[in-house]
């Protein structure tokens, strides 16, 4: 019975133990929770604070990397470093490194629309252009002066002729000194009127020299024409260079075997076609169902590769449409893949790359970032070039609202670089359908390298 006893005590104080230590465990567990909520709203006010200063695409643009980057140099804050730029631009615009920029439009005497470095290049123009006039009218009027002083050495000797003669004249014929004095008149006038006649020659040369400037200009008018029109000639000689068959009808590839259940499959380009695994293909019965494309359609499925081996990859299927399999002989291709050439892209506009309705600069990067990964090589600028193969165009930019009234400065600046955005898009567009250039939109670039909806 003692026995007993001692081992229902033991059990007793083993339990109590026990019951103690769980309570212990739930209240560290009750204040680790509360202590992880508080910093989970920590955080959530945190983000929204910054967010209220730089959401998180804005965060991955690049101009605010190097921002950012600047300041850690510097040791200072992004915000510094913005506010320090700032300061140095309006300093070199207007003197004033606290101006604003309608504080410079007005120390420049800019209009709306107008900006300091256009301003700057028409005066250098307009500064040229008198001082090429400046040049051609000295050179004249060195001339014209040469031309005088000749004239004025002629008239000075026909006076010391003329005084000679009437002196010769008084001395041989004292009693002529009448007749002499009115030979000397008469030189006079013979000299008023070559001098008269003098004038009315430079008034002639003047005349001609106001009318070959006025040819001139004229000139310079007809040939600016004539290069502006040679620069669209040139542009258009460009544009219309013969190119080869539509890049994006191209087949790169062809399916060679199909593995177990069907979801894999093999293909006949590998490492030394420049395949990367990541990359996706669209998959179609033949060359002209991609050709047919252009209306809309997908191909059969869509290939994402996995493995690459040397001359062969191992693919998943990503995407098939329905009672359409894939099978051997099966012809595969991606609009910015060529296993021999690198297309060149030019790629305008935002674009709504997620599917969120909301289209951006950022969205536009991470597509011209997936052609370079691709094997593509991206056009800088948005300009066409006689050389490129793609147009991949974002979401046309809507016209601008109608203004009110009266307008604030902000609203008409906004009004104008919508229009400008819009009209830069339908010129693109026309200038690239002209010269023949294949043109895409984010749909059809999903349709012709076999990209799913989304990043």
């Amino acid at each position: 019975m003692a026995i007993r006893s001692g081992g229902g005590t033991g059990v007793l104080v083993a339990l109590v133990v026990f019951v103690i230590m769980w309570v212990c465990l739930l209240v560290m567990t009750i204040v680790f929770w509360a202590g992880k909520s508080n910093e989970m709203n920590a955080k959530n006010e945190a983000e929204t604070k910054l967010n209220a200063f730089v959401n998180a695409a804005q965060q991955q643009d690049e101009t605010l990397k190097a921002t950012k980057a600047a300041a850690e140099t510097e040791r200072k804050t992004v915000y510094g470093v913005l506010m320090d730029q700032r300061t140095a631009v309006a300093q070199l615009l207007g003197g004033n490194p606290t101006g604003d920029a309608k504080a410079l439009q007005a120390e420049l005497g800019l209009k709306d629309g107008e900006t300091a470095k256009g301003l700057i290049s028409d005066l250098r123009r307009q500064l040229k252009a008198k001082d090429d006039e400046a040049k051609s009218l000295s050179t004249r009027v060195a001339e014209l002066t040469k031309q005088s002083s000749e004239l004025n050495d002629s008239i000075d000797g026909e006076k010391k002729n003329a005084q000679k003669l009437a002196d010769s004249i008084r001395e041989q014929f004292a009693g002529y000194d009448k007749a002499g004095d009115d030979l000397v008149k008469q030189v006079e006038q013979t000299v008023a009127d070559m001098q008269k006649v003098i004038d009315e020659l430079k008034g002639g040369h003047q005349g001609r020299i106001d009318e070959l400037q006025a040819q001139m200009d004229s000139l310079r008018a007809d040939t600016a024409v004539i290069q502006s029109r040679n620069d669209v000639l040139v542009k258009k000689l460009e544009a219309i260079e013969l190119k080869p068959a539509n890049p994006a009808e191209l087949v790169d590839g062809r399916v060679i075997a199909i593995e177990g259940s069907g979801d894999q499959v093999f293909v006949n380009i590998g490492q030394k076609d420049r395949v990367i695994p990541g990359m996706t293909f669209e998959v179609f019965d033949d060359a002209n169902a991609i050709a047919a494309s252009d209306k809309g359609g997908r191909g059969k499925a869509s290939l994402q590769v996995l493995r690459v081996a040397e001359s062969t990859s191992t693919c998943k299927i990503i995407r098939q449409s329905t009672g359409r399999p894939v099978v051997k002989d099966d012809v595969i291709a991606n609009a910015v893949f060529n296993p021999d050439y690198r297309f060149k892209f030019l790629v305008h506009g935002k674009f709504d790359v997620d599917g969120d309705g909301k289209p951006s600069d950022s969205e536009a990067e991470y597509l011209r970032s997936k052609i370079k990964d691709w094997g593509g090589e991206i056009v800088p600028g948005d300009m066409l070039v006689g050389d490129l193969d793609f147009l991949v165009l974002g979401v046309q930019p809507p016209m601008p609202s109608p203004l009110p009234d009266n307008p604030a400065e902000a609203q008409m600046q906004a009004a104008i670089e919508a229009r400008a955005a819009r009209e830069g898009y339908d010129n693109l567009l026309r200038d690239a359908i002209e010269a023949r250039i294949p043109v895409l939109n984010w749909n059809r670039f999903q349709i012709l390298t076999g990209t799913s909806a989304g990043r």
